[in-house]
């Protein structure tokens, strides 16, 4: 019996060190990720002529003028109200508003756990590095535009959506609608990845 035990214990030890070799490298790409993103953040410099766009039209004086010129933004009011606020809170330096869009990016990557969490997987190893690793992604996500929000909140709406084709209770109900809404409030193009996620 314990040359069996010592048996099974040699045969587990391989899997126990591949499993703390997988988590030591999902880990250690989401550290550089998100090293990425700060680099970005102490690299972004000034508001670009669009990101200036939107800061003009979400911090208008008046609310009616804001509605008013929301027709003329290319998002729809989710993100201008996220400014807005944000503005309003006393935050409207640039580098303010660019840690605003460095959270953004960094939401991102913790909704890609979610993610994979949601679909029992120990990690978004995958996920990580096909957008977590993507400038592009890093760029837009990080700006002060809506891209970002949009991501995250389409990620989000796969995750919330899974778990209510696995389990179909009120809470997971609730959370999917909730997701799905602030998505396509944030991107116009949201709405058709919403209804692919559906399908």
């Amino acid at each position: 019996r314990q040359a069996d035990l010592s048996h099974a214990q040699e045969e587990g030890r391989p899997i126990v060190n591949l499993r703390r070799a997988q988590w030591t490298l999902a880990i250690l790409a989401t550290l550089l990720v998100i090293s990425l993103h700060f680099i970005f953040l102490s690299h972004a410099g000034g508001l670009w002529r669009d990101e200036a766009n939107t800061i003009g039209v979400a911090t208008l004086p008046k609310l009616g003028e804001f509605l008013h010129w929301l027709d003329f933004d290319s998002f729809p009011i989710l993100w201008l109200l996220i400014i807005r606020a944000w503005h309003a809170i006393g935050l409207g330096s640039d580098l303010s508003l660019r840690l605003l869009g460095c959270a953004v990016g960094l939401g991102i990557v913790a909704a890609l756990w979610l993610n994979a969490r949601a679909f029992r997987f120990t990690f978004p190893f995958f996920s990580l590095l096909l957008l977590g690793f993507n400038s592009s992604v890093i760029r837009w996500g990080d700006s002060i535009r809506a891209y970002g929000l949009g991501m995250c909140m389409a990620v989000l709406c796969f995750a919330t959506i899974w778990l209510v084709v696995q389990q179909p209770t009120r809470r997971h109900v609730i959370w999917a609608t909730v997701c799905a809404i602030l998505s396509v409030q944030t991107l116009y193009y949201n709405s058709f990845l919403l209804f692919a996620i559906c399908v």
